[in-house]
């Protein structure tokens, strides 16, 4: 089982979009899922959540990948990238990015403070391996990532 939080060498370390350019990770050009929090000097911010605070700061869980809704999105790289651009107001497609402005959380998140990781997995897993983070967040908080609507 995948593992929401602990970095066991599988997921990469937390970096800031500002990085996403300049980032020469192989494993950005492959399928995988990435998490989005919001953290200040590596510190998370904690997120309200129905149960009790995330204090990883969590967002989004995402994925890359079959399943994906936009099949022409080949890698996380540019599913990231997709994800940068629409929540600073442009670019199209990434649907949580658009609910990001949408319901103005722009006001509470600095989107500087906006950070990913990634996890690569084969095409075929994604779906499911975003299926079980995702329970396993609403297990713990009875809630879903601010950014995520639903499991699957």
């Amino acid at each position: 089982m995948c593992n929401l939080y602990h970095n066991d060498s599988k997921w990469s370390k937390w970096k800031s979009f500002n990085e996403l350019d300049s980032d020469s990770n192989s494993d950005l050009k492959q399928f995988g899922l990435y998490r989005v929090r919001s953290a200040v000097n590596g510190i998370p911010n904690p997120i309200r959540r129905f149960f009790k605070d995330d204090d990883h700061g969590l967002i989004l869980i995402g994925l890359c990948g079959k399943g994906c809704k936009d099949n022409s999105i080949e890698n996380l790289y540019k599913r990231l990238l997709e994800f940068w651009k629409k929540v600073n107001n442009g670019g199209h497609g990434h649907s949580e990015g658009k609910r990001f402005n949408d319901y103005n959380y722009i006001k509470k998140i600095d989107i500087k403070s906006l950070e990913y990781s990634i996890i690569s997995f084969s095409r075929t897993e994604v779906g499911e391996k975003e299926k079980e983070l995702l329970h396993q967040y609403n297990l713990e908080f009875l809630d879903m990532p601010l950014l995520n609507r639903n499991i699957g």
